[in-house]
């Protein structure tokens, strides 16, 4: 078995390896990474010579993915899912046993508009969850925001 550095590989080639083999299709691949036809090509032809294997093989007038890009897909899907995990792009939020703390910062009128539905909904879908209200008073949104770390601006109400 040849040894592969991940140094030596570029990571892009996963999400267009992933696409490919969804896709069985180099233009559409290129359509759904927003990428040219050209570039996708370029990396087929890359990911060919770093696997040693065709990936997609025409037959007739049908693409049909070859025995190790078949094998590859279902663990690259899951490899790429944990990574999209890792940088909290597909973590999913359950309200429901969530046990973090909000912090808003508003004006009273928007504390006064927004504060009872906002409650009322949390205790019921959100029940373990906090929240921390702070005042925000003739300050620009993004510095009340930004000094007060809040979760969500709603300071930007007019007070």
């Amino acid at each position: 078995m040849v040894t592969v550095l991940l140094r030596n590989i570029d990571l892009n080639l996963l999400v267009v390896l992933d696409a490919l083999l969804t896709e069985k299709h180099v233009t559409r691949t290129g359509a759904r990474l927003h990428l040219s036809q050209p570039a996708i090509s370029h990396s087929l032809s890359k990911l060919r010579v770093l696997l040693d294997d065709p990936i997609l093989i025409r037959e007739g007038n049908e693409v049909v993915l070859s025995a190790l890009a078949q094998n590859i897909q279902t663990p690259l899907r899951e490899i790429l899912s944990g990574i999209e995990t890792l940088f909290g792009k597909s973590i999913e939020f359950d309200a429901a046993s969530s046990q973090r703390t909000f912090q808003l910062a508003m004006s009273d009128y928007g504390a006064a508009i927004i504060l009872p539905k906002l409650l009322v909904r949390l205790r019921s879908e959100a029940p373990n969850t906090t929240l921390v209200v702070t005042q925000a008073v003739g300050m620009r949104c993004s510095n009340k925001w930004h000094r007060a770390r809040s979760t969500w601006p709603w300071e930007c109400f007019p007070a």
